[in-house]
């Protein structure tokens, strides 16, 4: 199992409620689980930037 981390995240009441909405449309119920997927689907959607990367490294 892999380590997990904490992390503070700020925002207002507003943005949250309004966040917690539409993720509950999408079957997500927490602020937390909103987080977890949109991370996951940053780095899904960027992956190529980081496999860019790791081919730089191993070239040098």
């Amino acid at each position: 199992m892999s380590e997990k981390y904490s992390t503070t995240f700020y925002t207002t009441k507003d943005m949250k409620r309004e966040a917690l909405k539409v993720a509950k449309k999408k079957g997500i119920n927490t602020l937390n689980g909103l987080l977890n997927f949109l991370i996951a689907d940053f780095i899904e959607k960027n992956r190529e930037l980081l496999n860019r990367e790791e081919s730089h490294r191993n070239r040098l």
